[in-house]
C-alpha cells in the first residue's frame, strides 16, 4: 500500500501452511503499525483460506483449470501438481507477494523495494 497499490490485478488467494500461521498472521504486527499481515494483504483484496493439503496437489475448488497460472512459495512442483493443465511455479515468498501485486512474476526490487535485513530485524 505505501506503493500506491489499492486492489491486486489478479486473483490472490493465499494458504497458509499450517492454522499456526494463520492465526499469526492476525495478530498485531508491530512492524506494520500494529497491523496484521492479514489486514495489509485483504486491503489489496486478497483472500486467506485455511490451511489444507488441496492446493498442494490439485484438489478442491481452487485447483488450477488448464492454462491457468500460480506463482507459489511450495517446497516442491511438477507438472499438474496444482491442477491438471495449470502452470505452477515456485518462488520465494518476496517474489509470489510481488507477482501478486504487480500481476505478472517479479521481484520485490520491481515495486522499488530493496532489502534491508535491519528494517525486518533478520539477520543472514
Amino acid at each position: 500500500r505505501e506503493r500506491g497499490f489499492e486492489k491486486a490485478p489478479k486473483r490472490f488467494v493465499i494458504f497458509p501452511g499450517s492454522g499456526g500461521v494463520k492465526r499469526d498472521i492476525e495478530n498485531p504486527e508491530p512492524r506494520l503499525g500494529g497491523e496484521s499481515i492479514a489486514s495489509v494483504l485483504r486491503s489489496v483484496d486478497a483472500q486467506i483460506r485455511e490451511s489444507w493439503c488441496g492446493p498442494c496437489f490439485g484438489q478442491g475448488p481452487d485447483a488450477l483449470k488448464k492454462g491457468e497460472v500460480a506463482i507459489t512459495s511450495f517446497n516442491r512442483n511438477w507438472q499438474n501438481r496444482m491442477g491438471v493443465g495449470g502452470l505452477g511455479y515456485l518462488a520465494s515468498p518476496a517474489v509470489v507477494a510481488s507477482s501478486a501485486l504487480l500481476g505478472y512474476m517479479a521481484g520485490p526490487s520491481q515495486l522499488g523495494i530493496k532489502w534491508d535485513p535491519e528494517r525486518f530485524d533478520v539477520s543472514i
